[in-house]
């Protein structure tokens, strides 16, 4: 059985020992709950693949503690001649200035840098690729693990592969119950979206592969002084030949059931009446994720269907994309555990703030599954 321990001292200290040993244990972060890992031992690497059911060729994020790279001394020679992480000299000379301007300005943070991976470092945790993840997650839990052990952590989201990111400690449990033996308790994570993730290995440009709590527009305000600098959103990939980052699969963070992603608000694609007929031949259980509070009319009108039940909960009652960020995994969690056999989910209206990355995932839940 799996045990979840509280964050004390000690317990901190305990799991630094089974991480040390070569196992593998749930850690919190402010994004979402990590399978963390020694990132230089092969061996606990291949139990973080076995335990999420993870396609190899799906690369992990390392994580790093602030006292082993600070943010404001020169970081990238630090990962490159200290941690042997990345090779510095791979990376264009022109990209260094602004890559450490970034590392400075959101790390510790949800922000994760793609550069060019050392020969040092084993290719498993890289799926196989030239670059790796590097990120400082801020939750203080995971930093005092982190530099407890001195390890760096590779620290995947804590879930079956394909499946919804856990956002407390107990989502951990349920999703990974006798796969690990202990997940160290941070509380609900405080983002509840997995973090931004920036290719910077091309000259003066950086790329987002996965979008997150740091937005675009958050990243080119912060690059204004660079003028030379573009900020730009990778392209929908095809397959996995072309995965670069976690999170890029184009079916991912899914219940169980069909899910639909709605053209629109639900009360305006009920007035279609392909949809209503459709809609109105359900029976059962059906659950819906609602962007915005529904109007009285139309849960009025919801009631009206005798032989559904309608099961639903709602990602912001005003709209706040923080708010809705917070809480949409444990709301695909929820609707996960009903008894719904399908799940209608209105899209998230605004681009704004984290609107691109809720968007993000929604999208990706309602997208047919794929598997390898």
């Amino acid at each position: 059985m799996t045990e979840i321990l509280a964050p004390s001292l000690d317990n901190i200290q305990r799991i630094s020992e089974v991480l040390k040993s070569g196992e593998i244990a749930g850690i919190p972060t402010e994004t979402v709950y990590g399978l963390a890992a020694d990132a230089w031992n092969e061996k606990a690497i291949s139990k973080i693949y076995n335990a999420k059911e993870r396609p190899s060729f799906d690369p992990l994020i390392i994580h790093l503690g602030f006292q082993q790279v600070s943010p404001h001394q020169e970081p990238l020679k630090t990962m490159h001649e200290k941690l042997h992480l990345i090779d510095l000299d791979l990376i264009p000379e022109a990209n260094r200035i602004w890559i450490e301007f970034l590392i400075k300005s959101f790390w510790p943070g949800p922000l994760t840098f793609i550069l060019p991976k050392s020969d040092h470092l084993s290719s498993i945790v890289t799926g196989g690729l030239k670059t790796v993840g590097l990120r400082m997650p801020a939750h203080p839990i995971t930093q005092g693990l982190l530099n407890q052990s001195q390890l760096q952590l590779a620290a995947p989201s804590a879930n079956r592969f394909g499946k919804i990111s856990p956002t407390r400690a107990i989502d951990v449990k349920k999703e990974l119950n006798g796969k690990v033996k202990f997940i160290l308790n941070g509380g609900q994570c405080q983002k509840g979206l997995e973090s931004t993730v920036i290719d910077c290995t091309q000259a003066n440009q950086v790329t987002i592969l996965r979008p997150g709590a740091v937005s675009k527009n958050i990243l080119q305000k912060t690059l204004e002084p660079y003028k030379s600098v573009s900020v730009s959103t990778a392209i929908e990939l095809s397959g996995k030949n072309e995965i670069q980052s976690p999170g890029q699969l184009s079916s991912h963070y899914a219940p169980r059931q069909r899910c639909i992603l709605l053209e629109g608000p639900l009360e305006e694609v009920l007035k279609q009446e392909s949809f209503e007929v459709s809609f109105s031949k359900l029976k059962g259980q059906v659950a819906v994720l609602f962007a915005k509070a529904p109007s009285a009319s139309l849960t009025e009108r919801l009631n009206q269907y005798e032989s559904i039940e309608i099961f639903y909960r709602i990602l912001s009652e005003e709209g706040n994309s923080d708010e809705a960020a917070h809480q949409l995994f444990s709301h695909l969690r929820e609707i996960d555990e009903s008894s719904a056999k399908i799940v209608y989910m209105e899209p998230w209206p605004s681009s704004e703030g984290l609107g691109h990355a809720i968007s993000d995932r929604i999208r990706r839940a309602c997208a047919p599954r794929e598997t390898f």
